[in-house]
């Protein structure tokens, strides 16, 4: 006979990740489930990824794993203010992952970040304020701004499955659809990146011209087949930026999942792939040893902790990931 507990337990695994979102947020009548136990599931569900690339941060496994509560932490003040991811957890939190570190690299906390990140860091700051010449570095990426202005379903679908390659079954659980539905979904999502990048693009221009042959760009990406004409070709060889757009448009076709790691880690995205399961896909909870699982169950326990200041609206705003229907990656004023 199965306990009140465990029932409730099965309840939530049975949940999408949005759903979990509402219970966080409140938008739900089940006032039997508790907010730690949400918490709980989340973490379970993401708690190996992100610990992963917070080791790729930080000089010991100690600090990677209060690295990672914080980032928990932060992301569920964020849900609970109504902000946050809704369907794309694991993004968003691998991305406060890395502004976290930024922080603590502008607050010259060395004795807690690696060498590699310390040196990316500088490298990046070149004498500015390290956490702005990161959010510096998230604005110029076109990719980036493209995938942020996609709803969140297809976010979180390109992620789980182009990027991280999870099983279709697993990322259908993940967004409460059919395992046949995530291929037309992956489908619908990769041509409105593709369309997003070029509106960012040629927002950036000011050039009627590149305007006008933005859409003969856009229609011979939809069709390989379709032949260059002499008047496109004329204008790709005089426009650096249009021809330079369209290649890249040509890698989101290929290249997806290697241009948005790259653009929502910008941090080390070979350190992250370099984690995923022995099968080569996702990360599965199988992979963390016996050291490791204790440090996950302590990084629970802070995550709880840290998130009862829910209250204070300054920690709630003090790094946060952009959220996905905002125009651009700002900070939360």
């Amino acid at each position: 006979m199965s306990t009140p507990g465990s029932s409730r337990q099965q309840h939530l695994r049975s949940l999408n990740d949005g759903e979990l979102c509402a219970l966080l947020r409140g938008h739900t009548s089940d006032s039997d489930t508790a907010v730690s136990d949400v918490m709980d599931e989340v973490f379970a569900r993401h708690h190996s990824s992100v610990l992963a690339y917070a080791r790729t941060c930080c000089r010991d496994l100690s600090t990677a794993q209060d690295l990672t509560a914080e980032a928990f932490a932060r992301t569920y003040r964020a849900v609970a203010w109504g902000a946050g991811p809704e369907y794309a957890w694991r993004p968003y939190l691998l991305t406060c992952v890395r502004r976290l570190a930024a922080t603590w690299a502008r607050e010259a906390a060395r004795t807690r970040l690696s060498d590699d990140f310390e040196e990316w860091a500088a490298q990046l700051a070149d004498g500015q304020d390290t956490e702005d010449a990161v959010f510096t570095a998230e604005e110029g990426s076109l990719v980036l701004r493209a995938y942020r202005s996609l709803p969140e379903r297809w976010q979180a679908v390109l992620w789980h499955s182009v990027v991280e390659g999870e099983p279709a079954a697993e990322t259908a659980a993940r967004l409460g659809i059919s395992a046949g539905g995530v291929g037309s979904l992956v489908a619908r999502a990769r041509e409105g990146l593709r369309e997003a990048y070029l509106r960012a693009h040629l927002d950036q221009s000011a050039s009627d011209e590149c305007r006008h042959y933005g859409s003969q760009i856009a229609a011979r990406l939809r069709r390989p087949g379709t032949r260059l004409t002499r008047d496109l070709s004329r204008h790709l060889q005089g426009c650096d930026d249009c021809a330079r757009a369209e290649r890249d448009l040509r890698d989101v076709n290929g290249r997806l999942g290697v241009l948005l790691l790259g653009g929502i880690l910008l941090w080390n995205p070979a350190s992250f792939l370099s984690a995923l399961g022995g099968n080569g896909t996702h990360l599965v909870a199988a992979t963390l040893n016996g050291s490791q699982l204790a440090g996950a169950k302590a990084g629970a326990v802070k995550w709880a902790a840290a998130a009862a200041v829910v209250g204070t609206a300054v920690t709630a705003a003090v790094l946060l990931p952009a959220d996905s229907g905002s125009s651009g990656p700002g900070r939360v004023a």
